[in-house]
């Protein structure tokens, strides 16, 4: 658990290679090891790194505004491949379940308005041809892992896990 709490350190220092680690790291997701503890371990520092703003160890954890929580989350899955997409789809699962190993939900689901406005995103610039095509591939990428990553947080509900009235996306 200490190799985790370290690389989210490396990361919110930017220290190269950490965004990568931080990528392998999820396949952590599956541990069942040491009663839960490095899943655990595992989904505090993916609260940390992209959804809290736990600035220095002694504050008190501010929840990140709900777009930049979105961004982060789409920036995470542009970068993974398919293994590392299917661990991140297991760690979203976890993190907006209330029954997971931390006992609370750490990814508010109003997040997911946020992703269905980066997957409707539609840019009009009067950018050149060349600029509108590059331009839109990037959209077109973001707009795809925006919509894996609601494809993700809605799939647990499909999974046999119900809806209280406090879970409702309205």
């Amino acid at each position: 658990t200490e190799s985790v709490r370290f690389l989210s350190v490396a990361y919110k220092f930017k220290i190269p290679a950490a965004q990568q680690s931080m990528r392998l790291m999820m396949r952590l997701i599956w541990d069942e090891r040491e009663g839960g503890r490095i899943k655990k371990e595992l989904l505090e520092t993916f609260d940390a790194v992209y959804i809290s703003n736990s600035g220095q160890t002694f504050e008190k954890k501010s929840l990140v505004p709900l777009n930049m929580i979105a961004n982060n989350l789409v920036d995470l899955a542009q970068s993974c491949n398919l293994a590392e997409f299917t661990c991140l789809e297991k760690v979203l699962q976890d993190a907006i379940d209330k029954n997971n190993v931390l006992s609370r939900r750490i990814l508010p689901l109003a997040v997911v308005d946020e992703l269905w406005a980066i997957a409707m995103t539609n840019d009009g610039s009067g950018a050149t041809m060349e600029m509108e095509e590059c331009e839109a591939n990037a959209i077109d990428s973001r707009c795809r892992s925006a919509l894996c990553i609601i494809s993700a947080l809605m799939q647990c509900r499909v999974i046999g896990r119900t809806l209280s009235d406090e879970d409702t996306l309205d």
